[in-house]
């Protein structure tokens, strides 16, 4: 179950990491057969569920923190929920790093959510490669050759 493993990966970094630091993920186990996925976050940036059907994006926020704020696990169990999405057709869930959307322009001000989720939103016809290549495209363009500052992961899952 992705609470029991994500519990075990809390357990298992806390011990190596210094006071004061900690990881963020999130984790999702996709049922090929019932199309259902099930998504702990573990401090990280929130992804997004496109829902074709309602013609809606929104932010997937269950409750959770990172890994190495608690190592005793009781308010890491305390906080982490885990949270079910039925995949339907066109449907797609984006999952990213902070990278992206804390890319800086010349002027020092960040990509941001809002740009990010009007991009999927405005995209929402387009495959999964399509999306990643819009938006990868469109952070170039704002940042305008500044250099990347954190990592880059940005991760679409479509339901054709």
């Amino acid at each position: 179950s992705p609470a029991r493993t994500v519990l075990k990966v809390n357990r298992c970094l806390s011990a190596d990491l210094n006071p004061g630091m900690f990881v963020t993920m999130v984790y999702f186990v996709l049922d090929l057969e019932t199309h259902e996925g099930r998504l702990v976050r573990c401090g990280h940036n929130a992804p997004y569920l496109y829902q074709a059907q309602a013609r809606k994006l929104l932010p997937v926020k269950p409750g959770g923190i990172a890994f190495g704020l608690d190592r005793r696990d009781t308010l890491f169990c305390a906080e982490l929920e885990v949270q079910r999405i039925p995949m339907r057709a066109r449907d797609f869930l984006v999952m990213y790093s902070d990278g992206i959307v804390e890319g800086k322009n010349s002027k020092g001000a960040d990509f941001g959510d809002e740009r990010l989720a009007g991009i999927l939103a405005a995209n929402a016809h387009c495959t999964a490669r399509e999306l990643i290549e819009i938006v990868m495209k469109d952070l170039t363009k704002h940042q305008r050759g500044e250099p990347q500052s954190d990592d880059i992961t940005l991760l679409v899952i479509k339901k054709g």
